[in-house]
């Protein structure tokens, strides 16, 4: 990590942690304010009844999810239901009929057979071709794959 970025999160780090100390300083002078004029024995039976009381909530609560009778699923299974076209983008209809005509088909097919007869002679423009755009010929085999699947 760069100084600049721990130098902010310091200082993140710092406003939060004030933050914190604050309202806890402001909790502790209200529950003071509070309490000052209470005596300690009045507190420890204050803190006694509140105690037995939690103490004795949480007892029944757990009591309750073991011994109850009722019989009461959180949980139900049902058949999930997917819409008919969920499975299409929506694409197809945007596609027309052919992706290329006729005479582009040509010009495509007589592009391969040019490059093809490159690459078997091994001719350096093949390969200054293939590097400078890779996906070439993937893209001539998929323009010639969508024009006959759709001829």
């Amino acid at each position: 990590m760069k100084k600049q970025d721990r130098n902010w999160t310091d200082s993140v780090a710092e406003k939060i942690a004030r933050t914190s100390n604050k309202v806890q300083t402001g909790f502790a002078n209200g529950m003071s304010r509070l309490t000052g004029n209470v005596s300690a024995g009045r507190l420890k039976i204050m803190l006694f009844i509140f105690c037995v009381g939690v103490g004795g909530y949480c007892v029944y609560i757990f009591g309750d999810a073991l011994f109850s009778s009722k019989v009461t699923s959180t949980i139900h299974i049902q058949k999930l239901v997917v819409p008919k076209h969920a499975t299409q983008a929506g694409d197809e209809n945007l596609l027309s009929n052919q992706y290329v005509d006729e005479p582009t088909y040509q010009q495509i097919i007589a592009f391969k057979r040019y490059m093809d007869s490159l690459k078997v002679a091994k001719h350096p423009l093949y390969d200054s071709l293939s590097r400078a755009r890779p996906g070439l010929l993937d893209s001539v085999q998929i323009l010639i794959e969508a024009y006959e699947q759709f001829k």
